[in-house]
């Protein structure tokens, strides 16, 4: 169910059912054997937000998350402490901030008027430095500098540590020549390779390259991207950029990507039916389906499949044997591959004879992961 409160920002609807989702996910499963979660919102705001208790804002929906994976796991036998800490620096978003943390009397929320970029090291001291507790780090900002590699490298080093951070292609593309931005630095290196593209090449260079520094920085056997779209353009806005260095994250994300795509995809045909509408006063003859115009998840995601269906092949062929576990967790990581694109290009292989799938279940159809499975190459 969409809200009225996000009219005309659209994407930020996305943007925040995709954190609402995933923290559905992910809570529950780290609350059975953590002694505590932090949900850390690093450039909370509020911004925009016209809700009059704030609910369309991410630190809002994060604290619903909370309290419906508290009363869950108590049912269980569960009792994680949680706590939260919501920074913001401007002085007006952080009175509201404040304002929305003093009325909040069942979790511990902690506001802090702090610039994050200078503060790492007093938001990671609130954390605290015990394996038992598991903190998730969401890092929204305006611009880009929060979310720099240098910046946020000893919140990527933590052990353990879960990070989304929303980065804003639809600026640095246009900006990464521009030596006086930093942008090589916030990309975490060498972007001399990325100047010579352009369009949609120069867009998927610049996340992987942003992906390559925060998966090294970290230590992430993963980092999984989710692309974000424009309302009205056919055209990306920004990429949420995750890293886990749990196959099961993986596995969250990927359930969150596939219900956020399709309600992405939904809203931006109803945005582009009321425009219309109002460009024209008439309410037209077509559902907004029938009328929606999209390209450039499509282009995105064949190019994608191509990248991840290469990369599983030249896997199977380096080993004797692969599990599929591994070959699933490297596809996933390809924004817009589904597990069912994997399982057509093994079927296809096995059916011309280049793959042959052992430790098979008895009448097992599909490989799975947790069932030993595991596939090679036949040379």
């Amino acid at each position: 169910m969409k809200s009225e409160y996000y009219r005309g920002r659209e994407q930020t609807e996305v943007k925040h059912r995709a954190l609402e989702r995933y923290l559905s996910g992910f809570a529950p499963i780290v609350g059975r054997w953590v002694d505590e979660i932090v949900y850390v919102d690093c450039c909370a705001g509020p911004w925009e937000s016209v809700a009059p208790g704030l609910e369309d804002t991410s630190f809002s929906r994060a604290l619903n998350v909370l309290r419906t994976t508290r009363d869950l796991l108590k049912q269980e036998g569960h009792s994680p402490r949680l706590r939260c800490l919501l920074v913001e620096r401007e002085p007006e978003p952080f009175r509201r901030l404040s304002a929305f943390c003093n009325s909040v009397k069942d979790i511990e929320v902690l506001p802090r008027r702090w610039d994050f970029t200078r503060r790492v090291d007093d938001v990671l001291a609130y954390v605290g430095g015990s394996d038992r507790t598991f903190p998730f780090f969401f890092i929204d900002p305006t611009g880009w500098e929060p979310v720099a590699i240098p910046v946020i490298r000893p919140v990527l080093a933590r052990q353990p540590v879960e990070v989304l951070v929303n980065l804003m292609t639809s600026w640095i593309v246009w900006l990464v020549g521009d030596p006086s931005k930093g942008l090589a630095e916030v990309l975490g290196g060498d972007v001399s390779p990325v100047l010579g593209l352009s369009g949609d090449e120069r867009e998927e260079a610049i996340v992987r390259l942003y992906c390559e520094s925060f998966r090294r920085v970290g230590s992430f056997p993963y980092v999984c991207t989710l692309p974000v779209m424009k309302a009205e353009q056919d055209a990306m806005h920004y990429y949420l950029v995750y890293g886990t260095r749990n196959p099961k994250g993986v596995e969250v994300f990927k359930n969150t990507e596939k219900a956020v795509a399709s309600f992405m995809h939904e809203t931006r045909a109803e945005s582009q039916r009321r425009r219309e509408v109002e460009r024209t006063g008439q309410d037209g003859l077509f559902t907004a389906d029938a009328t929606y115009i999209e390209r450039r998840y499509s282009r995105l995601r064949r190019r994608n499949i191509d990248d991840a269906k290469s990369l599983v092949a030249d896997t199977l062929g380096q080993s004797s044997t692969v599990p599929y576990d591994d070959i699933w967790a490297a596809a996933m990581q390809f924004a817009a591959v589904a597990e069912e694109d994997l399982r057509d290009w093994l079927a296809d292989w096995e059916s011309q004879g280049l793959v042959e799938w052992s430790e098979r279940l008895p009448r097992q159809r599909v490989p799975q992961r947790g069932k030993g499975n595991v596939f090679k190459w036949k040379r």
